[in-house]
This record gives C-alpha cells, structure tokens and sequence, in this order.
C-alpha cells in the first residue's frame, strides 16, 4: 500500500494490517510546493511502507505577498445525456460541484518570519432516489385481509393472531392462539404507541408489489457531500542554516443523504449524516 508523507510526516492511517490507504491531510493545488512519487528501491527513512511513497511538501511564505483564488465547476446542466439513457427516454440526472478555495502567503518578520493560509471547499450535489415499504391503507386501518406474502410466486395470507388468546395445546405440548376475524384487528385493540407510532410513516404514493405491496413509497432528491479544509504554515529562519516551521490543517466531511420523507415526518426517516473531523500537525 501506498504511504503518503506531507512535510515529511506520514499522513496514512495506520492499522494493524499496514497502511490503509486512505490520509488525513488533503492539501489542495495551489498549497503545494512540490510532490516526489518514489516507486521502489528509495532511501531507508522511507521504509515504512512495501508500496511506493508519494512525498508531498506544503508552500512556504516569502519576503513578497502571493495569493490564489480558483473554482473547479462541474454541473449537469452543461452535460449532455449518455447514449443509452437517451435511447430509453431517460433525462440526464442533476449533478452539481463546486470545488473552490485561496491561498495566501508573506512575510510576517522580514527575512525572518512567513506564514501561508489555505482554504477548501467543496460542495457536490448528485441525484439520488430512494424507495421504502409503508403500512399500505387498509394496513394502517388495522385490515390485514389484503397483506400477503409471496410464495412460489404466489399470494399466502399473512395471517395476524390474538395475542391475548394463547393457551396451552390441549392436543399436545406448546401454545396455540386464535386468528383475529377476518384478519383484522379490531380499533380498540390497536395499542396507543403503536398508533403513535404510525403516524409518523408517510403515506403510499407508488404501486408497489402487485402481491405484497412492497415498495410502495419512492422519492427523489439530492444528496450532499460537503467538504471544508484550512491548512496553516509558519517558518522562522533563525540563522542562515536554521529553519524551523509548523502546520496546522483541519478537515471537516459531510456526507448528507436525501430526505425522503414529508419535512413533519423527517424525524422517523432514521438519516445518517456523516461528520468526519479530522485536525492536525
């Protein structure tokens, strides 16, 4: 596996099976000094990994000012469609990204002191649907007559049992219960959290499975990914063969799914949004 050096120090996450891969300090274009990609037989302070290494160095600041501003755009509406989408009648899916930042460097102290500032952003946005199995109407009645399961492609009731009516076998050993009438549960028999519960589940708005009425709610939107990086250097010359420097980068990744359901019911959608900090030397 590859290891990745930033100022000389490894930024590869480390685990008991090796390098993983993956680094904890992204600097962006124009923060970079220089990069060295060292394929094999490199000097022995580079022997931690059975890969290559890629040696990346942060710019420094000088006697003079400098900045940088830039944007990378990507965006769906200068995209034309893919040929096998347009020949199923497929629109082309909404993409949006937006990857921008600065940097800025100079003196602080004459030939003494400099610093350099980075700043990244990202924030990408891409097409996402989503589909859900919902308590169907009659369901939500307490009317399980129409609640099947497929077997050997065909309708099997789904069939709900009094609870409250187990006994023991008379026939043999175990319990046996009776069947709610025709397969309904009575209203006064509907538990009050689970009414609570359900009220919180949207509503069907596709047809579903034609026997099980699986997959009856679908919805579409955008799903997020955004990005935020500062990268902070400071070198002190303290005579004309010492130099000394420090770096301080941080790094926050968002990762937001869709929101799928009615923004009152948002809450019960069980969504994952991701944050991974990342902060460092």
């Amino acid at each position: 596996m590859m290891d990745t050096l930033i100022d000389g120090v490894s930024a590869s996450h480390s685990t008991v099976n090796g390098l993983s891969g993956g680094i904890s300090v992204f600097p962006s274009v124009d923060a970079i000094q220089e990069f060295n990609v060292m394929g094999s037989n490199y000097a022995a302070e580079f022997g931690r990994s059975m890969g290559s290494v890629l040696n990346i160095i942060f710019k420094s600041g000088g006697n003079q000012f400098h900045g940088s501003v830039y944007e990378f755009l990507r965006n769906s509406v200068l995209d034309s469609n893919n040929f096998f989408d347009n020949s199923r009648g497929r629109p082309l899916a909404s993409f949006k990204r937006s990857q921008f930042g600065y940097t800025v460097s100079g003196p602080i102290q004459k030939d003494k002191t400099f610093f350099m500032v980075s700043f990244e952003g990202l924030r990408a946005r891409t097409f996402a649907n989503r589909t859900f199995s919902v308590p169907t109407e009659l369901e939500r009645q307490g009317d399980f007559s129409r609640t099947f399961n497929r077997v050997n492609n065909q309708a099997a009731l789904i069939q709900i049992f009094d609870p409250f009516s187990t006994r023991a076998n008379p026939a043999g050993s175990g319990f046996i219960r009776d069947p709610f009438v025709g397969n309904r549960v009575p209203q006064q028999r509907v538990d009050p959290v689970a009414a609570n519960v359900l009220k919180y589940f949207p509503t069907a708005n596709t047809v579903g499975d034609s026997i099980t009425n699986a997959n009856n709610y679908a919805l579409s939107g955008s799903g997020q990914n955004n990005i935020t990086q500062h990268d902070y250097r400071v070198d002190r010359n303290i005579n004309a063969r010492q130099r000394v420097f420090g770096r301080y980068s941080t790094r926050l990744n968002e990762s937001v799914p869709i929101t799928s359901f009615p923004k009152d019911l948002a809450i019960a959608e069980g969504r994952i949004v991701e944050e991974d900090h990342v902060h460092g030397g």
